[in-house]
């Protein structure tokens, strides 16, 4: 289907080719171009009546023209909202799917008594919220096609917070810009943000001190930067780096983000992450 400039640029065309027709008929007959076989008294109503006949015929034309324009821009506009109820629909079955499998892992978790495998329960849960977290704010909202991020990470990080145990254990502190991202780019960023705060709860906390996580995110030039610090021993070694299976699903996220990140130790453990921005 044509779309509306490729419309315009025929109607245009036809335009300026009937003009050309009409001018041409008057030149004609003024200039005698042609021989004339027809009495002298009738010239001049047969060129009106050319000049007529030409100019109905492009009105014709170019209402025929308009006419099956708006037809097609009926259908899209038509298809395209078909396809953002289909969307939306989408959305909203994976966040009861997601929000149900949340709701079966705090059951489960609640029928055990071994402290580890809670907070095994425990890990995966907060991984499926912050899932099933950008599904709700994406169905909420009316904008499909990107996340306001900043929105995201004030839930999740209130959300992770509560999971370990309130403020008294857990601080973050969340310094960012207001920036949309892509559903796609979204996930991966709140898995890596969820993954790093476990890790840091689990490894970083030091006896008779609140464990506290600075979380920055910036954009410049349409390079997304997150920045996550914690103010714990920060003594990771390589070994441990590598061992980690929570640290080796960040770099997998990273490499799904087609980013650059690495970890440092400044006073505290540190991660910094690097992507273009969709």
């Amino acid at each position: 289907m044509l779309g509306r400039s490729e419309t315009y640029f025929h109607l245009v065309v036809q335009f300026i080719l009937c003009s050309i027709t009409i001018f041409g008929i008057i030149f004609s007959f003024h200039f005698g171009f042609f021989p004339v076989v027809i009495s002298e008294a009738l010239i001049a109503p047969v060129m009106y009546i050319n000049i007529l006949l030409s100019f109905f015929i492009a009105l014709a034309f170019i209402f025929i023209i308009s006419f099956d324009a708006n037809k097609q821009e009926k259908q899209i506009k038509s298809a395209l909202r078909e396809k953002e109820i289909l969307l939306a629909e989408l959305f909203h079955r994976v966040k009861n799917n997601l929000n149900l499998v949340t709701s079966l892992l705090n059951l489960k978790k609640n029928t055990i008594t071994s402290k580890e495998a809670q907070d095994a329960i425990e890990e995966c849960r907060n991984m499926v919220f912050s899932m099933a977290l950008i599904h709700t704010r994406i169905y909420n909202s009316n904008n499909i096609d990107s996340l306001d991020f900043k929105d995201y990470l004030n839930i999740l990080a209130s959300e992770v917070i509560n999971s370990f145990g309130g403020k008294e254990s857990l601080d973050i502190e969340l310094n960012s810009e207001p920036i949309n991202l892509s559903l796609t780019q979204a996930i991966p960023c709140g898995l890596i943000i969820n993954e790093f705060i476990t890790n840091s709860f689990k490894h970083g906390q030091i006896a008779g001190k609140k464990l506290k996580v600075d979380l920055t995110l910036k954009e410049n030039q349409g390079e997304i930067t997150i920045e996550l610090k914690d103010n714990g021993p920060g003594n990771m070694t390589q070994q441990q780096e590598k061992n980690s299976l929570g640290l080796g699903l960040i770099k997998s996220l990273t490499e799904q983000l087609e980013g650059e990140s690495h970890f440092e130790n400044n006073n505290g453990l540190q991660f910094k992450l690097k992507f273009k921005k969709q």
